[in-house]
């Protein structure tokens, strides 16, 4: 895994008057290789480490403490649940849930992918945010492409295990929408 970063000039009368550096990072596959598990609150500091190292890689050499002080343009934050047998598959549950379009300003959609993965996700969104429940396992399935969701893939198909792992996922797609959440958990 690796993250998208981006960098833009500002120039004014051919001199380089500051550079903006934009850096789209899912922090659970920084740090563990698969979005399966969830960052909890004490992984800041290898969260920074880890985006510290991918930017010196690349030749962006910043210092750490810029990373622990950037500005966040959005946040999704997410939550692994795993369902038990008699509630059905995680394709089925998010079927079931599909059916309370309870979000009526926000365009609604439901999808299920077939073929080797088997799953369904559906998805509220509108210009502020965003709210998504899928199927983990069969996603990582059909996109898994780093070392430890090849493995994650590898076990489903050797155990047959069912797959019951739903996330739910909440985009805050704007600044504004983004500091009125936090402000909340986080005075200041």
């Amino acid at each position: 895994y690796y993250p998208i970063i981006s960098a833009y000039k500002r120039i004014i009368n051919g001199r380089v008057e500051g550079v903006k550096l934009e850096v789209q990072v899912s922090l659970p596959k920084l740090l563990y290789c698969t979005n399966l598990w969830e960052i909890k609150p004490n992984d800041l500091e290898a969260v920074c480490q880890a985006l510290h190292r991918c930017l010196v890689q690349t030749g962006v050499d910043i210092p750490l403490e810029v990373i622990t002080k950037a500005i966040l343009k959005r946040v999704d934050f997410s939550k692994i649940v795993r369902i038990p047998a008699m509630y059905g598959t995680a394709k089925q549950v998010t079927k079931k849930l599909s059916v309370f379009d309870y979000k009526q300003c926000s365009d609604f959609k439901f999808r299920e992918y077939g073929d080797f993965s088997d799953g369904a996700a559906m998805k509220f969104y509108n210009d502020t945010q965003g709210y998504v429940v899928y199927d983990k396992i069969s996603e990582i399935w059909g996109n898994g492409y780093t070392l430890q969701e090849q493995e994650i893939i590898k076990w489903y198909q050797e155990t047959k295990q069912r797959r019951d792992v739903l996330r739910f996922e909440v985009s805050l797609e704007r600044k504004q929408s983004m500091e009125a959440v936090l402000r909340r958990f986080i005075p200041n």
